[in-house]
């Protein structure tokens, strides 16, 4: 039964399917795995974070991480010296 949820839980990330996120934490609440509970719990800590992963694609992410490049980069250039 766990291994069905972590297959599950992969192919939301690899399709990229957050709408499905809440179903299937609802499914493994029910399923009393104390390994998933601890999954699930950490998940809801950090939900729209969860949900941004699950929605973005890696170019999204990419473009994401250049911009926080281009800001460090523009902060330092502004910091005294």
């Amino acid at each position: 039964m766990a291994y069905g949820f972590a297959q599950d839980f992969m192919q939301m990330l690899r399709r990229r399917e957050g709408q499905r996120l809440d179903v299937w934490l609802d499914q493994v609440r029910a399923s009393h795995i104390p390994e998933l509970q601890r999954f699930v719990r950490s998940i809801q800590q950090d939900k729209d974070a969860v949900l941004a992963g699950l929605d973005s694609t890696m170019e999204q992410w990419r473009r994401r991480g250049k911009n926080q490049q281009i800001k460090a980069h523009q902060a330092y250039d502004v910091w005294p010296r």
